[in-house]
């Protein structure tokens, strides 16, 4: 099982911050059972990211990232822009969010 810390120093790794930066990710946090230490081997990765600037990714573009992403890390991953986190989750998230770059 992929451990927290195993987790934060791929997504801290030359390799993914590449990967992130096709979609224009300036911030990434990781949110949810792994930044609270409560994930088991069913866990997803869900992280929260910030662009540099006001650039929009859909499409191929965010499907392939995601895709590799999944693949590095072994597991499914959640990736979602903060601007669009739901207002009642942002306490939530705020309260256990790790910085990861």
């Amino acid at each position: 099982m992929l451990s927290k810390d195993k987790l934060i120093d791929l997504l801290k790794s030359v390799e993914i911050k590449s990967i992130l930066k096709e979609i224009w990710v300036e911030h990434l946090y990781l949110v949810w059972s792994y930044s609270r230490w409560d994930y088991n081997e069913n866990s997803d990765i869900d992280l929260i990211y910030q662009q540099n600037g006001d650039i929009r990714v859909w499409g191929i573009k965010f499907l392939k990232v995601k895709s590799i992403l999944e693949s590095r890390l072994n597991k499914k991953v959640e990736l979602v822009e903060d601007k669009y986190i739901n207002k009642n989750f942002k306490s939530s998230i705020e309260k256990d969010k790790k910085f990861i770059f």
